[in-house]
């Protein structure tokens, strides 16, 4: 083949492909092609007219992969029929012994006319020409300035077409699309989270809406909401919400029913005009249904037919028997290849009559789709039929190799190629999206449930279903470490219909062991795409099967520690209880098992829950524990919470030294929370004790540099229990202690931005506290009830970080609470903080600044030494300064780096007093 990577525009017929810049267009209008699908193209285009071989074709355009020649054939026939709608041209000709030649004149300019595509490539792929709808698009585009425009029609009518294109056109005047599928949802609280997750966030509650509201605001989104009507209720509860939110957005919805809220104009889309039995001649241009029957049968039989044909009567009848629905003309339209217009016309005659008169009770043009996608059905192979129904196993889109996985056990290789080519030429099956991924029509796909159920083969199709989704989810743990967080999510965020689906078949047919294992495998799938309280409920019934079983250790630690994770981060100090002793029982399974890795996520997550109550010292003696009885293995884990823990009690060398071993053994893996029973990236905890340390130990400025640094790359990798994390502990003190005011406010806002929209609310609280004492701080703090709710939270980084960040302003019974625990990082400030409390209320209140100013000097915390001696200073009054002035200075001399400003401020304040 030809070098084609310095092609920039080709040009041919009314085509245009931009390979630069991955676009292509036809009369002006862009087509998304499948990523495999534009490479074959191009591979082609930039080789036009010379022979191409199979292998060679190949071996461009999967470099990488070895895949079955049948892949090929596949992408090939979607290929045809995004290029032969309408075209005089039939391109790619196959010549054997040779290879592929495509034919036309192309070409070659440096230049492309392709306009942006706006943030639509995840709609459904608009590959074929929409016929007849312009009308109404154009009265949808008239109507889109209202909140919500909701397309009503039947199943068939092509209220997803319509609305795809309606959106392409509306899309330049916003900032972005959403699409969000609701067709493979089932069961309730699931639009809210679909909704979420499309606009990518991770909402670990139950009831993200806020998070939504909260994460659109004023943001300029068009939302496309598609097959709302299984789901009305909560559809249009969800939409009314954002629509009433969120003035700046809009809403388009597709659903057999309208959503019936405040704001929402219905456009009721129609079948396609046809004419009358009344013998009238007839013009195509005038009806609809007859230009869309050609147009599709000109796909197959191409354009030289329709002058061949005697008239268009029978086309007119055939369009009427099929009440002008979309659907069912292409599907009829697709078998003139192999029928004939005659035929195909008698063919229709006895299948609608008979199941017409089996549904009286179904309305006319239900009853006419169903008798076509019978007829159309009857017209396949028993292969194709039997793909058909296999494929509706999917939840959503699929790939090839999903497909064959699903399949193999029912079809060769060759005839599994030749069935899903044959469904691809008969419109039963489409290109999804521009990732080249497949799908069933959702009234195609329902019918072929429907068929499935039926037959024997169902059992054996769900199950290869499921073991497919195993092996998704294997891969999906797999490449956690290997790739970004949004390229995972791009490549697997969408196996969780999928898995829900899987879930559900064996839920309902008793298959507990396929239940637990995909729970037990399946954790890292939920957590990333937020859907923590789903993932509860699953993992809820999978325990409960499990305690039903002999023993399985290997899904017991998953399963549990699963849920211990679960409970820490959705339910707070409220959780911390039984996620404990969820943990435990996950650690003796582990045990049982032996499998130290398991057991050491499952005591990580132990001592996560002993940091946050303020049992330091019990925290870090469990982790040596588990640490000299896994030995190696254990020690990057084992460093990283003896490095917290240490910097909590006050250990400063302690922390830094084992914060540099745990960055140093976690250094390659850049999230490393598989082994975190919390899920906090170990790594960035490790940076974070480093920050603080060095703040604290009187390096100001190489602290602001690794908080920096760690703040960037915790927005790479988006992980929102980490950032809360560092945001909380690291970013919001260290900030606000340096006098860095609107470092300070940002990284508030991202925590409390980063709580609420992912429902963390254990990390809310963190935010609440900061907010009070940090920003506002007026009014009776003490009586607040963020104050109270401080108390009831008892010891812990949150209450030492806030009383921290109060300062002066802390409440003495916040104080006092402080005291009371293990706080060491901090206990110089609060014996400095106390002491002025006793000033104030007239007592002497330098014996507790003093003793600040001794343990301070012990732990090498310059920065609490500083300002217990400044606080002493200004204590003095003017005349007899002079030994604390020397004891200022002295402390000055010990900063490895330059004095931090807000505390030079506060000493010439002092001195001009």
């Amino acid at each position: 083949m030809k070098e084609t990577s310095k092609v920039t525009v080709l040009r041919f017929a009314e085509f245009e492909l931009d390979a630069r810049h991955r676009k292509f267009k036809k009369n002006g209008e862009p087509i998304r092609l499948g990523s495999r699908a534009f490479d074959l193209l191009t591979a082609l285009v930039s080789n036009a007219n010379l022979p191409i071989s199979k292998d060679d074709l190949i071996r461009g355009v999967w470099p990488d992969t070895v895949v079955a020649e049948g892949a090929l054939r596949v992408h090939l026939a979607n290929l045809r029929k995004a290029l032969g709608l309408g075209s005089a041209y039939p391109f790619i000709r196959f010549v054997p012994s040779k290879g592929y030649i495509f034919e036309a004149k192309v070409e070659r300019c440096n230049q492309s006319t392709l306009p942006p595509m706006n943030g639509v490539s995840s709609l459904p792929a608009l590959n074929v020409r929409i016929v007849g709808r312009d009308a109404f698009i154009e009265s949808c585009q008239l109507e889109s300035s209202g909140s919500v425009l909701t397309i009503v029609g039947p199943g068939g009518i092509g209220k997803t077409t319509v609305a795809a294109r309606l959106v392409e056109r509306l899309a330049p005047d916003f900032a972005e699309v959403i699409f969000v599928d609701l067709g493979a949802l089932s069961g309730s609280g699931r639009v809210a989270v679909s909704l979420a997750s499309n606009l990518g966030l991770t909402s670990f509650g139950e009831d993200p809406t806020r998070g939504i509201i909260r994460a659109i605001g004023d943001r300029r989104l068009l939302i496309f909401f598609d097959n709302c009507e299984h789901l009305i209720e909560e559809a249009a509860q969800v939409i009314e919400e954002v629509a009433a939110h969120c003035p700046s957005s809009r809403i388009i919805a597709t659903s057999r029913e309208p959503l019936r809220i405040t704001a929402e104009v219905v456009k009721r889309l129609g079948p396609l005009a046809m004419p009358a039995d009344d013998g009238a001649d007839l013009d195509v241009a005038q009806f609809p249904a007859i230009e869309l029957f050609l147009d599709r049968a000109s796909l197959s039989m191409g354009d030289e037919w329709v002058k061949e044909l005697p008239g268009l009567k029978p086309i007119a009848e055939i369009v009427r028997k099929l009440d002008g629905i979309p659907l069912a003309i292409e599907l009829a339209a697709a078998r003139i290849v192999d029928l004939g217009i005659v035929p195909l016309l008698n063919s229709l005659d006895s299948p609608l009559s008979v199941l017409r008169r089996g549904r009286r009770t179904a309305p006319p043009r239900q009853q006419t789709l169903r008798s076509t996608l019978d007829w159309s059905y009857n017209c396949l192979s028993e292969d194709e039929k039997e793909l058909l129904m296999v494929l509706s196993v999917f939840a959503r889109a699929f790939t090839y190799e999903g497909a064959a996985a699903v399949a193999g056990d029912l079809l060769s290789e060759d005839a599994f190629d030749d069935a899903l080519t044959g469904l691809l030429s008969k419109s039963l099956l489409s290109q999804r999206d521009a990732g080249g991924r497949l799908r069933l029509l959702e009234t195609t796909r329902e019918y072929a449930t429907s068929k499935l159920q039926e037959d024997s083969k169902a059992p054996s199709a769900r199950a290869a279903h499921a073991r497919y989704v195993r092996e998704r989810l294997t891969a999906a743990e797999t490449d956690w470490d290997q790739r970004s967080t949004a390229e995972w999510m791009f490549v697997h965020g969408d196996i969780i219909d999928d898995l829900r689906s899987a879930l559900r078949w064996a839920s309902t047919t008793g298959q507990d062991g396929v239940f637990i294992d995909l729970a037990a495998h399946s954790g890292l799938v939920w957590t990333q795409l937020g859907l923590m309280g789903e993932q509860f409920l699953v993992v809820q019934e999978a325990i409960a099967m499990l305690e039903r079983q002999e023993s399985n250790p290997a899904a017991e630690t998953q399963l549990r520690s699963a849920y211990g994770a679960i409970a820490y981060n959705l339910h707070s100090v409220n959780g911390d209880e039984e996620a404990v002793r969820q943990f435990g029982l996950a650690a003796k399974a582990a045990e049982h098992l032996g499998d130290p890795l398991k057991a050491l996520r499952a005591y990580s997550g132990i001592c996560a829950i002993l940091t946050v109550q303020g049992r330091y010292q019990a925290a870090d003696e469990l982790a040596w524990k588990v640490d000299a009885e896994i030995g190696p293995p254990a020690r990057p884990t084992t460093v990283r919470i003896a490095a917290h823990n240490a910097h909590y009690k006050g250990n400063h060398d302690d922390a830094m030294r084992f914060a540099r071993e745990a960055l140093d053994t976690n250094g390659s893996r850049k999230k490393g929370t598989t082994t975190s029973g919390a899920s906090f990236g170990q790594r960035l905890l490790a940076l974070m004790v480093m920050a603080k340390t060095a703040w604290i130990t009187g390096s100001a400025g190489t602290a602001l540099v690794i908080l920096r640094n760690l703040l960037d790359e915790a927005a790479h990798i988006d992980h929102p229990i980490s950032s809360c994390l560092v945001l909380s502990v690291g970013a919001v003190p260290m900030f606000h202690g340096m006098g860095l005011v609107d470092d300070a406010r940002g990284s508030l806002d991202r925590l409390r931005h980063l709580a609420e929209t992912n429902s963390l609310f254990r990390w809310a609280e963190w935010a609440d506290g900061y907010e009070l004492f940090g920003f506002r701080r007026q009014g009776d703090l003490s009586g607040s009830p963020v104050t109270e709710d401080l108390i009831r939270g008892a010891h812990g980084p949150r209450l030492e970080n806030t009383v921290v960040v109060a300062g002066e302003l802390a409440p003495a019974k916040l104080i006092e609470l402080s005291l009371a625990g293990d706080a060491g990082w901090c206990r110089a400030e609060l014996y400095r903080l106390r002491g002025l409390l006793h000033a104030r209320s007239g007592l002497d209140g330098r014996e507790w600044i003093e003793r600040g100013l001794r343990l301070a000097s012990e732990q090498k915390a310059v920065l609490w030494e500083l300002r217990c001696a400044l606080t002493l200073l200004e204590m003095e009054i003017p005349s007899a300064r002079a030994v604390s002035r020397a004891r200022v200075d002295a402390v000055l001399s010990k900063f490895n780096e330059n004095p931090p400003a807000t505390e030079l401020a506060a000493l010439t304040r002092v001195l001009d007093a």
